[in-house]
This record gives structure tokens, C-alpha cells and sequence, in this order.
């Protein structure tokens, strides 16, 4: 799919990167929301989890690389 279209992918992370950036400054509002999808026993449990984590997806190409096609190389 991303190959045929590479524009949904861009949009995808573009969007990935917006909530990253939010969740970054509103750490204890995200936190809110992840508790729902996430083992910690509450949410101040997820806060304390999250509080040292960027949660802006990294681009680079290091961890890009299993995501790539089998055709290219890392």
C-alpha cells in the first residue's frame, strides 16, 4: 500500500508527528488517554511511564529500516 501510495503515508506521519508534539507538551492529558490502551495500574502510573519519553515518532532512517520493502537495503 505505501508504495502505490506514498502521499497516505506522508499524511499518516504528518498527523503522527502532530499528536507526538502535542502529547510532548500536554503529558498528563496524553497520559489520560493512553491509561485506556496501556498496562499501568492508572493513570499517574502512565504519566510517571511516559514523562521521560518523546513521543514524536522518529523519522530516521535506522528505524525505518524494517518497515522498508525487501527490495531496498538499510
Amino acid at each position: 500500500m505505501a508504495e502505490k501510495h506514498p502521499e497516505l503515508v506522508v499524511a499518516f506521519m504528518k498527523g503522527m508527528i502532530k499528536v507526538g508534539r502535542w502529547a510532548n507538551e500536554h503529558k498528563r492529558a496524553a497520559a489520560a488517554i493512553l491509561d485506556k490502551q496501556t498496562f499501568y495500574r492508572d493513570v499517574a502510573a502512565t504519566y510517571e511511564g511516559i514523562k521521560p519519553i518523546d513521543l514524536v515518532p522518529n523519522l530516521s532512517p535506522r528505524t525505518w529500516c524494517p518497515w522498508r520493502s525487501a527490495r531496498t537495503s538499510c
